[in-house]
């Protein structure tokens, strides 16, 4: 991230049908900390958003499977130190994982 903290990759978004109310784009759905929302997909040209919890219930449930079954599917990264078991979490200095007078040894990632 821009601190210099390592930050892991989201997962993709659910492209809705929903137009922005600001530029007309499509809609982005997106979960959050409190709960799926809505953003246009143009970001960070047009930062339309729209409220999920507006949605026509059915409307809303649908998404809301689709989101689930997308977030199934997404591999979440996982991170140790050179030891193999302790974890990295999300957050961590970059400076502090580096190695001193060394190269780093990379394993390729078999998911």
């Amino acid at each position: 991230d821009r601190k210099g903290n390592l930050k892991f990759p989201a997962a993709p978004p659910v492209v809705t049908d929903i137009a922005c109310p600001k530029c007309g784009n499509v809609m982005n759905l997106r979960s959050g900390k409190r709960g799926p929302w809505l953003g246009c997909r143009a970001f960070p040209k047009c930062r339309g958003r729209e409220a999920f919890s507006k949605l026509a219930e059915p409307q809303r449930l649908a998404l809301e499977k689709e989101l689930e079954a997308l977030l199934r599917g997404h591999v979440r990264l996982s991170l140790t130190r050179r030891d193999g078991t302790t974890p990295v979490p999300e957050g961590t200095p970059l400076l502090s994982l580096q190695i001193e007078g060394g190269l780093a040894e990379l394993k390729p990632f078999v998911g």
